[in-house]
């Protein structure tokens, strides 16, 4: 499980091209909108630093000499060229820290959860509660857990990285991941669908009772609340955030970071770039209010 440990940035920084101007203890690398606590995260620009500076869990900020003043004396300090490649640097060393942002376990598979023969389960860091059906193809990857009752069917793919591309290498490769993904009770994934893990740390999360139908793509750091359910073809971008009891329809794509509040409504084939308000029905390309959206048609 996360271990939530500290380390001193300049200890981290140590033996890199990087110029540590103030030390903090961080644990994690993160992005402004991550979830993360004590995080270190890059800023490019003025604004990315006066965001930052706002927010109680980020405790430093890589940014350029240029920008290096724009950080408040309360928050470490790191100077780079390039503040994304730095800090994805630093990452990739907390992971290679053995223990440092989790405690290692064999895997556990409760007696009364019933796994295909075909299904593929990670030997270490994955979780199985009681009552748990895993079906034919599926294959869920380290850190992750699976609360009682849940059902997997036909080849779920849970666990995968995420499109984070490491800045800066040649061949390009993708960046390696710490987080995991986490379903509460009841959780159905009925075929084909990807959910993937968080990117730096903690875990995409989907809520007591919500369901996902079949080739839904749930991308990393997402949080389901109770009950949401995610209709075929869909695409939820990573960081979003579904409230309870949200329906999202049929080929519908929700932008990175979206918030889709409580009981709202996603229709088929929308394409959501904002935050849904609390029972909302939205729809379109770009999505607007339902009320609105069929104004449009009718005035065609």
């Amino acid at each position: 499980m996360f271990t939530n440990n500290t380390i001193d940035l300049a200890s981290l920084a140590m033996g890199e091209d990087f110029d540590v101007k103030r030390d903090c203890q961080l644990s994690y690398i993160g992005k402004i909108p991550s979830r993360l606590q004590r995080r270190f995260v890059p800023c490019r620009e003025p604004h990315h630093i006066s965001d930052a500076a706002k927010i109680p869990d980020i405790v430093g900020i890589a940014t350029t000499e240029e920008y290096a003043h724009l950080v408040p004396a309360n928050l470490g300090l790191l100077v780079a060229a390039d503040p994304i490649a730095a800090t994805l640097t630093l990452h990739e060393k907390l992971c290679d820290i053995d223990g440092f942002l989790w405690k290692h376990f064999d895997s556990r598979i409760h007696p009364t959860a019933k796994i295909h023969p075909r299904a593929v389960i990670a030997d270490r860091d994955v979780e199985i509660g009681a009552n748990v059906t895993v079906g034919p193809g599926t294959v869920i990857q380290e850190r992750s857990i699976i609360g009682e009752s849940c059902h997997l069917g036909v080849d779920v793919a849970v666990g995968v990285d995420a499109l984070e591309i490491f800045q800066g290498t040649q061949p390009r490769r993708i960046l390696r991941q710490a987080g995991g993904v986490f379903l509460e009770r009841g959780v159905t994934v009925i075929a084909k669908c990807i959910i993937a893990r968080a990117t730096f740390g903690g875990f995409t999360q989907l809520g007591e009772g919500s369901i996902l139908e079949s080739l839904v793509h749930l991308a990393h750091d997402c949080r389901l609340g109770k009950n949401v359910t995610l209709v075929a073809c869909c695409e939820v971008s990573g960081r979003c955030e579904l409230g309870d009891g949200a329906y999202v329809g049929p080929n519908a794509c929700i932008r990175n970071g979206v918030r889709v509040g409580i009981g709202a409504t996603v229709t088929m084939g929308a394409v959501v770039t904002r935050d849904v308000p609390d029972h909302e029905t939205v729809s379109g390309n770009f999505a607007v209010p339902h009320s609105k959206w069929l104004k449009f048609i009718k005035g065609l």
